[in-house]
This record gives structure tokens, C-alpha cells and sequence, in this order.
């Protein structure tokens, strides 16, 4: 009895061992969590166009505007500046070259202001829509992909889009 014992134990351990074998070589072949798949390379131009878009219809221009404008008011600053420092009577005519000097700078800096509220609100905007329209994807993904995909890796892919998109596309 004890024999017949004995060879019932291996035989139940050879069995279990087994099973144990065919579970993990089931486990690698048909993998329950898939492999993460990235894109290398440099960024499409879609994706900035899509960033461009979530800006809105009404910002894009007014940025395109408002980078013109700084950009002239800009050149008019240096400009006056060598018109007034080769003019031959600089002490009578002071406060006139110094006045439309001020004038040129103060519009200069509420322009580049305006461009800088403009990016900013751009900015919070496309973030807001694309963080939306991403959650909104996660949401309708089927059953399947979460069965498949850690829930951490998904928190992190998640998180790293948004702050590319906070953080990177911006600048």
C-alpha cells in the first residue's frame, strides 16, 4: 500500500507539473497583458494640426496677428531709435523723439501682452479639448482592452499625453 502510495504521489506530482508547464507556456503564447506598443521618431504634423484646431477657429489667426504685430512694433522701436540718435538737433526735439519712443514701447507691451493672453487661453483650451476627446476614447474602448492592458500603464500613458500636451506643445 505505502508503494502503491508512493507512486500515485509522483505520478500526481509529474501531473501537477505538467499543468504547471502548459499554464506558463500558455501564459507566454497567448499573452493575457499585450506588449506596450510606442511610436518613434519625430512627431507627425498631424498631431500639431490637431493641436492648432482644439485652439479653436479664432485663435490661430489672432496668434498669427498678434506675432506679426509685436514682431513691427519691434523693428519700429530699433528703427526710431537710429532715426533719433542720427538726427542732428537731438536736445530741441528730445521730448518729441523720446514721446513717440514711449508711445512705440507701450504699444509694443500691450501688444505682447495680448499675444501672451492669447497663447495661454490657446493653450487651456486645446488641452481641455483634447483631454476630453482622449477620456472620451478611453471610455468607449471595449471590454477587451482593459482585460488586456494594466490599468497602471494606462494611468501613465494617460498622464504623460496630457502633460505633453500641458507642457511640451505649448512651447
Amino acid at each position: 500500500r505505502s508503494v502503491n502510495a508512493a507512486v500515485k504521489d509522483k505520478s500526481a506530482e509529474k501531473g501537477q507539473a505538467t499543468a504547471e508547464q502548459g499554464a506558463k507556456s500558455t501564459a507566454t503564447e497567448g499573452r493575457l497583458v499585450q506588449k506596450e506598443e510606442r511610436a518613434e521618431g519625430s512627431v507627425d504634423s498631424g498631431i500639431y494640426m490637431r493641436y492648432i484646431r482644439a485652439f479653436g477657429a479664432f485663435i490661430p489667426p489672432a496668434l498669427l496677428l498678434l506675432y506679426t504685430c509685436v514682431q513691427a512694433f519691434s523693428i519700429g522701436k530699433d528703427y526710431w531709435l537710429a532715426v533719433w540718435s542720427s538726427s542732428v538737433d537731438r536736445q530741441s526735439s528730445f521730448g518729441y523723439y523720446l514721446g513717440v519712443y514711449v508711445g512705440i514701447s507701450i504699444v509694443f507691451c500691450v501688444t505682447r501682452f495680448m499675444q501672451s493672453l492669447a497663447m495661454v487661453y490657446g493653450s487651456l483650451r486645446a488641452a481641455a479639448v483634447l483631454h476630453d476627446n482622449l477620456l472620451t476614447t478611453v471610455f468607449h474602448l471595449p471590454m477587451k482592452f482593459f482585460d488586456t492592458q494594466p490599468t497602471g500603464r494606462l494611468i501613465n500613458r494617460f498622464t504623460k499625453d496630457t502633460e505633453s500636451i500641458d507642457l511640451a506643445l505649448p512651447a
